[in-house]
C-alpha cells in the first residue's frame, strides 16, 4: 500500500517495513531497536498511518480492529502475565460476565505494572 506520507522518506519505509515483518504491532522500544527513528514513527500516527492502541504500542492503521485490545495491550506491555479468571473466561465465551478489569497472574517478586489503561486487578 502506498501512503502519502512516505514520499522521498526511505526512514518511513523503515518504519512500515518494521511494522509488517512484527505483524502489525510494534512496540517503540523495539522500533527503536531496529533502527527506527522516533521522528518517523511519530510522523505517521499523526497522519494516520499507524494507530496508538497504548502507551508505546502502535499498530498500522490498515489492520482489521481488535478484538480484544485491553488483552493485546496487556499481553504486549506485561510479557510475564497470565490472563487469569473472568478475563479468561470472557476471551473464551464461557461466561456471562463482563469483566469490568483485567485480571492477571504475575509470578512473586514481579514489580506492580504501570498501565494507562486497562484496569488491572493482579494475583501473585
Amino acid at each position: 500500500m502506498f501512503y502519502p506520507v512516505m514520499k522521498k522518506s526511505p526512514g518511513k519505509r523503515r518504519v512500515i517495513a518494521a511494522f509488517r515483518h512484527a505483524g502489525g504491532m510494534l512496540r517503540t522500544a523495539k522500533a527503536l531497536g531496529a533502527g527506527v527513528h522516533p521522528r518517523d514513527l511519530y510522523a505517521l500516527r499523526d497522519a494516520g498511518v499507524v494507530d496508538r492502541v497504548s502507551r508505546g504500542i502502535y499498530r498500522l492503521a490498515e489492520l482489521p480492529p481488535l478484538a480484544e485490545p485491553d488483552l493485546v495491550t496487556v499481553a504486549s506491555r506485561i510479557p510475564k502475565a497470565v490472563i487469569a479468571l473472568v478475563s479468561a473466561l470472557d476471551f473464551h465465551g464461557i461466561t456471562t460476565e463482563i469483566p469490568h478489569e483485567v485480571s492477571i497472574a504475575l509470578p512473586r517478586g514481579t514489580a506492580r505494572p504501570r498501565l494507562e489503561w486497562p484496569p488491572l486487578r493482579i494475583y501473585r
